[in-house]
């Protein structure tokens, strides 16, 4: 009898009411987020049921809770939230991954950093590798709970690249190779 496929849940972060952060030119974050996982979406490998969790158009104040009952109910293997960073610093610039508080995650959030800073070339100062307690990670059940910057919308010259086709087509494959890495699965 075939396994079930393992499910991967993907979180285009914010949505609904909150664009989140917003670029010096006007490029949302949400519509990085929702691109890079639709590319992560469409180029994965059969092998894996990709859902994405997206915080209604309605959602306020209950609108990660919404997102991780969601993701929970699902049994993952795999929760990524996928995100752009932004600071008052202009400058700033650099990839960060956070990870729930386990082994599982801390190994996948290694394995997406190093790929992504590889392909996006995107490893600075500003970059960090770290545990944190976000909501979505502190309560995720999945086997592994990531939350990914990809980087700082709020340099122009990043949100410039962010708008690109091909910048989040190499931050979707960057993340598929990540997972791809941690899973041994194709």
């Amino acid at each position: 009898m075939p396994q079930p496929r393992k499910i991967l849940v993907l979180n285009a972060g914010h949505g609904g009411p909150d664009p989140g952060a917003v670029g010096p030119s006007g490029l949302k974050e949400v519509e990085v987020n929702e691109a890079v996982c639709n590319y992560v979406s469409h180029y994965i490998p059969p092998l894996l049921s990709v859902v994405q969790a997206q915080q209604t158009k309605t959602a306020k104040k209950g609108g990660l809770r919404e997102v991780v009952d969601s993701s929970n109910s699902l049994n993952p293997a795999i929760f990524i939230s996928v995100h752009c960073n932004s600071s008052i610093n202009k400058n700033a610039q650099g990839l960060q991954v956070y990870y729930a508080n386990s082994p599982t995650s801390a190994r996948l959030a290694r394995l997406v950093f190093t790929e992504i800073a590889d392909i996006l070339e995107n490893e600075t100062k500003w970059s960090k590798l770290a545990s944190a307690s976000y909501y979505v990670l502190k309560h995720s059940t999945a086997r592994a709970a990531i939350l990914i910057e990809l980087d700082f919308i709020s340099n122009l010259a990043i949100e410039k690249l962010m708008r690109t086709k091909s910048w989040q087509q190499d931050a979707a494959k960057a993340i598929i190779e990540g997972i791809r890495l941690h899973t041994g699965m194709w």
